[in-house]
C-alpha cells in the first residue's frame, strides 16, 4: 500500500525547457481566463462598453444561462467602420492613451482587453453603426471566433452597437464544466444588470432571459423610481434619501432601506465609486457599521449608494475584473460614510434606532415555556348575552405595552397595562414584520392588476 501511495505522489523528473516568449494564442487564453471567468463577466464587460458610448437604451438577451447566447444592443456612439477590425485585438481602446490618463479616467473600461478576451474563448459578432452618420452610410459587421477575425459585411441596423456572443467557452471545456446551471448563471446576470440599472437610473435597461423580461426599467432618471422598478416594492416610505460631502474628498448620494428591507445576504448592497459598481471590504464594513444599531446580527442593509472622489484618488487597476478599487483616502471616507448613514438613520421617523432598554439584563436566560391551551366547550347558545366589556385586540395590548429589559439581546420583556407581563421574540417579531409588509405589497399589486 505504502509503494501504491508513494507511486501516486511521486512528482515527475525535473526537465527544464529552454526559456522562451509564449505563443500569442496560449497567452491570449491565459488572460481571457483572468478576465472572463463565467457568463456574467461577459454581460458586465458589454454593458460596461455600452455606457462608456453614451448609450441611454440598453437592451440584453440571454439564452442557456448565457452559454448558447449572450446578446447586447445600444444605442450609443457606435464604432467607424475603418476601427471595426481592430476592436478584438488585444490593448486596443480609445479610452487612455498614456498611463497618465488612469489619474483622470472618466470611463468604466480602459484595459482594451475585453473584447479580446470574449472573442478568444466565443464567436464574436460586433455589429455598428455610428451616431449621425447618415441613411447612406450603413451599418458594419464583423464576426470573431476563438481569437481570429472569421468575416465581415454590411447590414442594416439603427445607430449604436449591437454585439452577439455565441458558444461561450467553447475552447476551454474546463472553463465550461466550471459554469453552473442556467438559472445560477441567469441569476448572476440578473443581480449585475439589476446593480447598474440602479447606478445608472438615466439609463433604459431591459433583460430577457430565454424570451422572459426579467429586468426592465424607464430611464427616469430618478433613484426612486429606479428603485421600484427594480425591487417591485413600494418603497417611499421604506426608504430614506441620503446626500453628504465634506467639499474635498467624496460626495455621497443614495437611498438606505430600513430595517423591514434587511436580507440575509450582502448582495443588496449596491455600492457605486465614480460610476463603478465595486467591492471594497473596507467601505462595506463602514456601510455596515452605519446600521449596526438597527439590524439583528446577521442581517444586511439594502441600499444604494454613490460616492464621487477625485479620479486622482482612486486606483482601479487593482484586478482586470475592475470590481475592486483601492481610495487614496479610504480610511478618512470609510469614518465619514458610517457617521453620514448613522446621522440620516437617527434622524428618520420612518428609521428608528434600536430601543436601548433600561433595566438588567439577565444572564443564562432560558426560553419560557408558553402557555397550555385547552379546547373551550361551549353546551349553552351565546344569544341573549352581552359583554362587560370589549378584550383588546393583539395590535392594542402590543400599543400599550412598556418595555422593561431587553434579555441576551434577542427577546425584550415588556409589561401591559394590566401588569400582565410579555416576553417577545425579536427575531420573529421582524420576520411578522417584513411577512405583513409583503402580503400588503402583493395584495397591492393584485388590485392594479385586476384594475
Amino acid at each position: 500500500m505504502s509503494q501504491f501511495l508513494h507511486t501516486l505522489i511521486e512528482r515527475p523528473a525535473f526537465v527544464r525547457t529552454p526559456l522562451h516568449e509564449l505563443p500569442t494564442a496560449v497567452a491570449e487564453r491565459i488572460a481571457a481566463g483572468e478576465v472572463i471567468e463565467r457568463p456574467v463577466s461577459v454581460v458586465k464587460e458589454l454593458l460596461e462598453n455600452a455606457l462608456d458610448a453614451g448609450a441611454q437604451d440598453i437592451r440584453i438577451e440571454i439564452r442557456g444561462g448565457g452559454l448558447r447566447l449572450i446578446r447586447v444592443s445600444d444605442d450609443g456612439y457606435g464604432i467607424p467602420a475603418s476601427e471595426l477590425d481592430a476592436v478584438c485585438v488585444r490593448h486596443t481602446t480609445s479610452k487612455i492613451v498614456s498611463f497618465e490618463d488612469l489619474e483622470h479616467l472618466a470611463t468604466l473600461g480602459f484595459r482594451g482587453e475585453a473584447l479580446a478576451s470574449i472573442a478568444t474563448v466565443a464567436e464574436v459578432t460586433i455589429q455598428s453603426r455610428v451616431r449621425g452618420s447618415g441613411d447612406e452610410d450603413p451599418a458594419y459587421w464583423i464576426t470573431w471566433r476563438g481569437g481570429q477575425l472569421q468575416e465581415r459585411g454590411r447590414r442594416a441596423r439603427p445607430e449604436g452597437t449591437t454585439v452577439t456572443v455565441t458558444d461561450l467557452f467553447y475552447n476551454v471545456p474546463a472553463r465550461l464544466s466550471y459554469t453552473r446551471a442556467a438559472r445560477t448563471e441567469n441569476g448572476h446576470i440578473v443581480q449585475l444588470v439589476r446593480r447598474y440599472a440602479l447606478g445608472y437610473a438615466g439609463v433604459r435597461f431591459s433583460l430577457a432571459l430565454d424570451e422572459h423580461m426579467a429586468v426592465q426599467t424607464s430611464g427616469s432618471g430618478n433613484l426612486a423610481t429606479a428603485l421600484t422598478e427594480i425591487y417591485h416594492l413600494a418603497l417611499n416610505e421604506m426608504v430614506q434619501e441620503i446626500q453628504a460631502s465634506d467639499g474635498q474628498h467624496y460626495v455621497l448620494r443614495g437611498y438606505l432601506g430600513n430595517r423591514v428591507l434587511a436580507q440575509s445576504s450582502r448582495q443588496y448592497i449596491n455600492l457605486f465609486v465614480n460610476g463603478r459598481w465595486v467591492q471594497s471590504r473596507i467601505l462595506q464594513d463602514a456601510l455596515e457599521r452605519g446600521y449596526r444599531s438597527l439590524l439583528p446580527k446577521g442581517k444586511h442593509p439594502l441600499l444604494v449608494l454613490s460616492l464621487e472622489v477625485p479620479a486622482h484618488e482612486v486606483d482601479v487597476n487593482v484586478h482586470p475584473a475592475k470590481t475592486e478599487v483601492h481610495l487614496l483616502q479610504e480610511t478618512v471616507i470609510a469614518e465619514a460614510l458610517t457617521r453620514a448613514i448613522k446621522g440620516v438613520l437617527e434622524r428618520s421617523p420612518a428609521l428608528p434606532e434600536a430601543v436601548q432598554f433600561p433595566g438588567p439584563v439577565l444572564a443564562n436566560q432560558r426560553r419560557l415555556p408558553g402557555p397550555r391551551r385547552r379546547g373551550l366547550h361551549v353546551s349553552e347558545s351565546a344569544e341573549g348575552y352581552r359583554a362587560e366589556s370589549a378584550v383588546p385586540g393583539t395590535a392594542e395590548v402590543i400599543a400599550s405595552l412598556r418595555p422593561l429589559a431587553q434579555l441576551q439581546q434577542a427577546l425584550i420583556l415588556a409589561e401591559a397595562t394590566d401588569g400582565s407581563l410579555y416576553l417577545i421574540d425579536q427575531h420573529r417579531a421582524h420576520e411578522r414584520v417584513i411577512y405583513e409588509h409583503l402580503r400588503s405589497t402583493y395584495a397591492g399589486f393584485q388590485m392594479k392588476s385586476r384594475r
